[in-house]
């Protein structure tokens, strides 16, 4: 009896099967989206290409962005909201409520 054998798709070949997202491996943002996160809320979201600046007042109510967050782009503070998120980048917006060891008694 001849056995019919199906093709391999080029992720099965690369060694891993597609994401929900359709990406070869779990952490591989889809083209044109990035993820977005402050606080609780984190999202997938079609950003590329936009400034920091845009992304916090267009999705300021859906996120819930505090007005003083500072953006952290892969890990790294970015002092410049005019920066652009490129594909596959996560920016959370971050606030920083205290630093341990910090002496706020007056002298």
């Amino acid at each position: 009896m001849t056995e019919l054998i199906r093709a391999q798709t080029p992720q099965e070949r690369a060694g891993g099967a597609p994401d929900d997202f359709g990406g070869v491996w779990p952490n591989q943002e889809p083209a044109g989206l990035a993820q977005v996160s402050t606080g609780l809320y984190t999202e997938h979201l079609p950003v590329v290409g936009r400034t920091i600046m845009d992304i916090r007042r267009t999705f300021a109510d859906r996120l819930d962005i505090d007005p003083s967050a500072q953006p952290v782009i892969d890990g790294q503070l970015v002092a410049d909201e005019s920066t652009r998120v490129e594909p596959g980048q996560r920016l959370a917006f971050v606030r920083h409520a205290g630093e341990k060891g910090v002496d706020l008694t007056p002298e």
